[in-house]
């Protein structure tokens, strides 16, 4: 999601912002209490504007509140001792943009893969299954039908785009198996 600019706030949305945090000392996390988004669990402050109700995340609302800017249009970043996308602790945070967040999130082990990720349709075993039968030189298409998936996702598996966190003795990731 790209960041947004910060509405006005009033003094009743602050109080009502910071009646919704634990604060504790300043190299713990902070927990937002109330909504949580389906954005990767990231506290949700709802305030009302003109009528509509507008849906802010909260440590876009801390790190504004805290620092007196609006970091419009960077991302808000969570330390890596943090880590916690849930934690609204102003000196937890940092501003950074799309490509330091996603490092960041591969860096402390939040990224999802394999058959944790929402949209997998395959599992560890069943790829480790698919590696050797690459080894052998099953084709692609071949495994693809078999499997129920697009064969550019056997393809991904094949080059090591994707699933390469499944070892497999022998298999390399290679551009030169059959494409087809």
């Amino acid at each position: 999601m790209k960041p947004k600019r910060l509405p006005e706030l009033y003094e009743n949305d602050i109080t009502r912002f910071w009646s919704k945090v634990v604060q504790r000392e300043f190299d713990e996390c902070w927990p937002w209490t109330d909504y949580n988004g389906m954005e990767g669990g990231r506290g949700r402050f709802v305030v009302t504007l003109k009528g509509a109700k507008r849906h802010l995340i909260a440590p876009r609302i801390a790190y504004f509140l805290h620092y007196g800017r609006d970091p419009f249009p960077e991302d808000v970043l969570h330390n890596a001792e943090c880590n916690n996308p849930n934690c609204v602790n102003p000196y937890h945070l940092h501003l950074g943009n799309a490509v330091d967040n996603r490092a960041e999130c591969v860096a402390s082990g939040r990224q999802t893969k394999g058959s944790s990720h929402h949209a997998a349709r395959l599992t560890e075993d069943i790829v480790y299954v698919i590696k050797l039968a690459l080894i052998r030189g099953v084709m692609l298409r071949e495994l693809a039908t078999h499997y129920g998936v697009c064969i550019a996702t056997i393809g991904n598996i094949n080059t090591g785009k994707r699933w390469k966190h499944v070892k497999v003795p022998g298999f390399k990731p290679s551009n030169t198996r059959s494409k087809q």
